[in-house]
């Protein structure tokens, strides 16, 4: 058996728990008595007398376990007081010195507030004593001041009566003054009208030879900006390496597609209707080609013109406009123009048997089409097909214009092409290049470059670029 006792102090600054344990074993165990070998069994009392020893020893372990950490959290309070006492008494000692430190301030602001109202009651004293001087040497100024005007006003009314006096003078002199201007002035308008109105005759004269120099110069400065001789149309517009285009042009650019053949056709019947003899030029100056029918239609126009149809290729002639520059009787380009020709491309939709009859149209169309440049280049349309391979993988076969003469593309190659039509000054502003128009941009990289804009296929760039700021 295990007998304790607790007692407990309370104090009013807090609580302290004190556990003051006494301990009392009594305990009486039975001396196992000696087996012997024929008694090893035990009975049921002596089993239960065992677990119940057992039990004992096993709550008396827990009640010990439970007053060490019952002793052990009371030192952990007593602990925690100590310190929450010393705390409040730091604070009390904190309090104290700021009320302390908070009088001093006080003493000595008050002292300070007690000297600055005795040097401002001084200071009003030395101003009061200044204010009286000053109020005295004032007054006296005041009266001499007065004395002075006094003085002044006699002198005033003496020279105000002499004043008087001047000026009846003056007016009378006046008076007199004007009555002779009057006169000089009669005099003076009569002989200003007569010049007067010379003056206005010359200057009129003047004026209008002024209006009919600057009528001159208006004509002449207009001038410098028209063509004023005739444009001539001759049957034979290449002399000497030039070709000379008249005003009777048609201009062809971009692709040929739907509306193209109706405006170049109608332009061809209109210089028909004017005159069947002067030239009409179709001025290619860069055309990726296009439709077919559309371009059979220019070319069928151009045949039956009874006005003699001139093709000029300016820069590039692809495709259906090679077409167009092949099969015209006169044609001619730059040396440094190119043409380019190809086969024919479709696209084909619907069953097998629309796509069979699409084809079959197309091979119909191709035959139109490249049987009679082939005739002209003197080869068959096998042949020439089989040439666009030979000369292109892709069969893109285009040749510079000195050598598309030689293949029979073009007949003729100038050294200039003098456009005679333009007859007044070209209005306008130069084109933005585009580098005032694409936007810097910086790589994965940090590098800046500005994104080249697309050129056509068959040009190329040619501009110094080191370090790579500009990009394809």
């Amino acid at each position: 058996m295990i007998k304790f006792k607790t007692s407990i102090l309370a104090s009013a600054l807090g609580l302290a728990i004190v556990t003051t344990p006494l301990y009392a074993f009594q305990a009486e165990v039975a001396a196992p008595a000696k087996e012997t070998p024929a008694t090893k069994i035990k009975t049921p009392e002596q089993v239960k007398a065992d677990k119940e020893t057992e039990a004992k020893k096993e709550a008396d372990k827990k009640e010990k376990e439970a007053l060490d950490k019952m002793r052990s959290e009371m030192s952990k309070l007593t602990t925690n007081y100590s310190l929450l006492m010393q705390r409040q008494k730091n604070e009390n000692l904190q309090q104290e010195l700021q009320k302390q430190k908070w009088a001093a301030e006080a003493a000595f602001k008050a002292a300070q507030l007690k000297q600055q109202f005795a040097n401002d009651n001084h200071q009003l004293q030395v101003d009061a004593q200044k204010e009286k001087i000053n109020s005295a040497k004032l007054k006296a100024k005041l009266a001499s001041l007065r004395e002075e005007a006094a003085a002044i006003g006699a002198e005033t009314a003496v020279l105000s009566a002499k004043a008087a006096n001047e000026n009846i003078k003056r007016s009378q002199e006046i008076a007199k003054i004007n009555n002779q201007s009057t006169l000089e002035l009669a005099k003076i308008g009569a002989q200003n009208k007569l010049e007067l109105a010379q003056l206005k005759k010359k200057y009129e004269l003047q004026l209008a030879q002024i209006a009919t120099e600057d009528k001159w110069r208006a004509t002449k400065n207009k001038n410098k900006n028209v063509v004023t001789k005739d444009i001539q149309y001759p049957i034979n517009p290449l002399k000497d390496g030039t070709l000379r285009i008249s005003d009777r042009r048609i201009p062809l650019s971009g692709p040929i597609a739907g509306g193209s053949a109706d405006y170049i056709t109608k332009r061809i019947h209109f210089y028909n209707n004017i005159s069947k003899t002067k030239p009409i030029f179709l001025v290619i100056d860069n055309c990726p080609g296009g439709s077919v029918m559309e371009g059979f239609r220019i070319v069928t126009a151009m045949q039956r013109s009874k006005a003699p149809i001139h093709v000029v290729v300016k820069s590039f002639a692809a495709s259906m406009a090679a077409a167009i520059t092949t099969l015209a009787d006169h044609s001619y380009c730059y040396p440094n123009a190119i043409i380019l020709h190809h086969q024919m491309s479709s696209g084909m939709r619907g069953n097998m048997t629309q796509q069979k009859e699409s084809l079959e149209n197309g091979y119909e169309w191709e035959r139109r089409l490249s049987h009679p440049i082939a005739k002209k280049m003197g080869v068959t349309q096998e042949e020439f097909r089989a040439l666009m391979y030979k000369n292109n993988s892709d069969g893109d076969w285009a040749e510079f214009g000195d050598e598309a003469k030689k293949l029979k593309w073009v007949n003729d190659v100038v050294a200039e092409i003098r456009e005679e039509s333009i007859g007044s000054k070209p209005d306008g502003t130069a084109p933005r290049s585009f580098m005032f128009q694409a936007k810097e941009q910086t790589d994965a990289l940090g590098n800046r470059y500005i994104q080249l804009p697309r050129i056509d296929s068959v040009d190329h760039w040619f501009l110094h670029n080191p370090d790579k700021y500009y990009r394809k």
